[in-house]
């Protein structure tokens, strides 16, 4: 009897735990393009933790700013559009673990973006 009790706490554990909310954890930082082509990060990264679908912070870099927008969130992966200064857009999908620079074309200001966790 004992051990069928046993078992079957066991199993109640197990079913009752939830599963992770649905959002994304990321960090986001502006970058310059210098004039002999090399990319420079501006300043810390900022962290963005549980961001959900249509989420949107913005990054300040070098006098103006950029936007990352939470487009969609899935078991380790996450998609962003990211807005710069000039309003032209770029989508960008990434796996939990992943990093990315991106630059605007014709522009010197551009985002570098990681994600740590996607659900």
């Amino acid at each position: 009897m004992r051990l069928l009790l046993g078992i079957f706490l066991i199993g109640a554990v197990g079913c009752s735990q939830t599963s992770p909310a649905p959002g994304v954890t990321y960090s986001a930082a502006a970058l310059t393009k210098e004039a002999d082509g090399k990319v420079k990060q501006q300043g810390e990264p900022i962290s963005v933790a549980g961001a959900m679908v249509s989420d949107v912070a913005e990054i300040p870099g070098d006098g103006n700013s950029l936007f990352v927008e939470v487009r969609k969130t899935s078991y380790g992966k996450a998609t962003f559009t990211i807005t710069f200064p000039d309003k032209t857009t770029q989508t960008v999908r990434l796996k939990a673990g992943e990093s990315k620079d991106l630059l605007s074309k014709g522009h010197k200001l551009g985002l570098r973006i990681q994600v740590q966790d996607a659900h």
